[in-house]
């Protein structure tokens, strides 16, 4: 079954392809895209993020922790299915990877997997608690994150 899907597409640094420059003016444009990208975030409420790690970012698995720091929209990388890193990715929060360059039936395939998976009705999504307090730790099943105390 095929369902329509709202898709943003981002590199390693959450710049936007095809995106307007002007952010660039700003003094920090790593501030600047960053807030440009959860911005359109906000105003779009996509229900997937894919992100090209196609050329190795080094901070990837940063990037990946600060979106899971503010949203539970799933996440689909495009990087090489063998790096190193990949298991990495999944644990800070990347939902799947498909590898450069994309072949889009694959592409929706994948899309269309996570979003049979995750159930991305937003009603549902919500139904869960913000933290779960255990003794010593607490999990945070919005964000998949577990903290010791």
């Amino acid at each position: 079954m095929s369902v329509a899907t709202k898709i943003i597409f981002a590199r390693a640094d959450l710049s936007i392809p095809g995106a307007p420059e002007g952010a660039s003016l700003m003094a920090n444009q790593a501030d600047a895209t960053q807030r440009h990208f959860f911005d359109l975030l906000a105003r779009s409420q996509p229900d997937v993020i894919v992100l090209d790690y196609s050329d190795e970012p080094a901070d990837g698995i940063d990037t990946i922790l600060a979106i899971r720091g503010r949203t539970d929209i799933p996440i689909l990388l495009v990087c090489d299915p063998i790096d190193s890193r990949v298991q990495e990715y999944r644990i800070a929060g990347a939902n799947d990877c498909i590898p450069a360059p994309v072949d889009i039936l694959s592409l929706n395939q994948k899309i269309q997997k996570i979003m049979l998976v995750t159930r991305r009705d937003r009603s549902s999504v919500r139904s869960f608690p913000e933290k779960i307090e255990f003794p010593g730790i607490s999990f945070h099943p919005r964000r998949n994150l577990l903290v010791s105390k």
